[in-house]
Order: C-alpha cells, then sequence, then structure tokens
C-alpha cells in the first residue's frame, strides 16, 4: 500500500509533499503569493454525448427503449497538482513563458502570475511522464494556451540548491 501525504488538507504523494514543502519555503521568503493544491480541473474536450437506444417488441407494437445517456468520446479533463500564484517583483526563480528565449537557469515558466505544475517521481515505472509529455502537456498548450510544467523534485533540488 502506497501511503499517501496530507498536503492543504488533501492526500498526495511523497514527492508532492516534497515540492509542496519547498514551495512553503518559497512562500515563506515572499517569493510566492498562493499555494493550491490539485486546483480546479481543466475541461479541454467536453466530450460527445449521444442517447443511444434499442427497439423493443411489445404484443402490438414497437418501442423505443432508451438507454442512459452515453459518451461515444468520454470529456478529456485534467487537475494539475499544483497552482501558484508568484509575486514577481524581483524573483530570481521565475520568466515568462511568453520570452522569445527562455533562460535554462531559471527553473519556473509563468504566464500571468501563475505557474501549472505535474510533479513526477524520479522513476517512473508505468511510463506516466512520456504520457504526460507526449499527450496532455501539448494538448492543454495546443486548446487552452495553458502551460503545465513538469517537475521531479529530486532533479529539481538538486539543479536549484
Amino acid at each position: 500500500m502506497i501511503k499517501k501525504y496530507n498536503i492543504l488538507g488533501e492526500l498526495g504523494s511523497y514527492e508532492e509533499y516534497l515540492i509542496y514543502h519547498w514551495f512553503k519555503e518559497l512562500k515563506d521568503a515572499d517569493y510566492i503569493e498562493d499555494i493550491t493544491f490539485q486546483p480546479n480541473s481543466i475541461i479541454w474536450f467536453s466530450g460527445l454525448e449521444k442517447r443511444s437506444f434499442s427497439l423493443k417488441q411489445l404484443k402490438t407494437k414497437v418501442k423505443k427503449v432508451y438507454s442512459k445517456d452515453r459518451y461515444l468520446i468520454k470529456p478529456r479533463k485534467y487537475t494539475p497538482d499544483f497552482e501558484i500564484t508568484w509575486n514577481t517583483k524581483d524573483n530570481p526563480f521565475i520568466q515568462s513563458i511568453e520570452l522569445f528565449e527562455i533562460d535554462k537557469n531559471i527553473p519556473f515558466l509563468i504566464k500571468d502570475r501563475k505557474s501549472f505544475f505535474e510533479v513526477k517521481n524520479e522513476y517512473d515505472a508505468q511510463n506516466m511522464t512520456r504520457m504526460f509529455t507526449s499527450h496532455i502537456q501539448p494538448e492543454l498548450y495546443n486548446n487552452k494556451n495553458i502551460y503545465i510544467q513538469l517537475i521531479k523534485p529530486f532533479s529539481l533540488f538538486r539543479d536549484t540548491f
């Protein structure tokens, strides 16, 4: 059984717990204004819903019997692990994603003072990092113009301090 950790009243993974405390230290130092764990889901496709029916033979007539509404294509939504609202004044940790060039030494990309993050483990047994970077991340940016940044805690810790 995988242990879950309390993060702002919600349960999260060990990696999310570590990142939360890292963000909390930045908030205590006044680099971050607000930390939200598992903010509202982002819906990028509302689904293709169709009513379905079957014909049932009664004694004197044929009747349409409707089943529950079903999706031919299910809705697509995504919930980031964290939403951060940054204090942008003299903040060495952030840069705008709208810049033409990105400095690789500045770890976080923002748009309108906000960043969204997906936290993944360094070891990815189920290949979920590839799924995130090849499907979810580009779809959200293409359809909603929202960049979700991938964080691997130990790599971030190593690269920043």
